[in-house]
């Protein structure tokens, strides 16, 4: 299904998705790729509601961090809450990968650049989907991404 996501045909992954979850309401990952596929397609307000569920469901957020990222959302949008997936990233430990999406997805360019290079310093999987990840589109056409991608053989 994810390959649906990489190849950007955003309605059929969708579906797809939403079939997973109609069987397994507790498969929590399929979740996070819904909110994903959601938020590339444009639907943000979906998106949002999807990741609401999963901050309740597997992360079994507290009531401070709900708040958080629903004043995110509803001063900046999606955006917003990227932003704010950024800046818990930056006190936690997570792959570098992870850094760099959320800083593409909240318009932090340079930041997203660092953990990049970061990424692929430490050679995490992740780099392998450096060319197709719709959450690094923010990034695409800085000669900055032509060159990691250049070094990664990609």
């Amino acid at each position: 299904m994810t390959h649906l996501y990489y190849a950007r045909r955003y309605p059929e992954a969708i579906a797809q998705f939403k079939r997973v979850i109609a069987m397994d309401e507790n498969f929590t990952h399929s979740y996070f790729w819904l909110y994903a596929t959601l938020a590339a397609q444009g639907n943000e307000l979906e998106a949002f509601e999807i990741f609401m569920k999963v901050l309740d469901k597997a992360f079994k957020a507290d009531g401070a961090t709900i708040h958080a990222y629903r004043a995110a959302y509803q001063t900046s949008g999606w955006r917003g809450v990227m932003r704010e997936q950024a800046k818990r990233y930056e006190l936690g430990n997570g792959r570098y990968w992870e850094g760099a999406v959320f800083n593409a997805q909240a318009g932090n360019k340079d930041k997203a650049f660092e953990y990049l290079e970061k990424s692929y310093q430490r050679r995490e999987m992740w780099m392998a989907y450096l060319q197709v990840d719709p959450r690094l589109d923010p990034l695409r056409g800085d000669p900055r991404f032509d060159e990691i991608l250049r070094r990664t053989g990609l």
